[in-house]
């Protein structure tokens, strides 16, 4: 946070761990967004998920192309 981001985004694994790190980002004004996990206790949640069918395809398409 000190270096000031425009935004961070994150999967909170543990969303009792993350939660006041999630806080004092956006206490700061730096939006947070959580991806594949959530973290209930944050304020305004913007949560993304993956779609892992289509992770899977891309990944092999990028593999078989190597």
């Amino acid at each position: 946070m000190a270096a000031k981001p425009t935004g961070i985004m994150i999967s909170a694994a543990d969303p009792e761990m993350m939660t006041p790190d999630i806080n004092a980002a956006m206490a700061a004004g730096i939006p947070v967004i959580t991806m594949d996990s959530d973290a209930p206790a944050k304020p305004s949640p913007v949560l993304r998920w993956t779609n892992n069918y289509q992770a899977g395809f891309m990944a092999g398409g990028l593999w078989f192309r190597s």
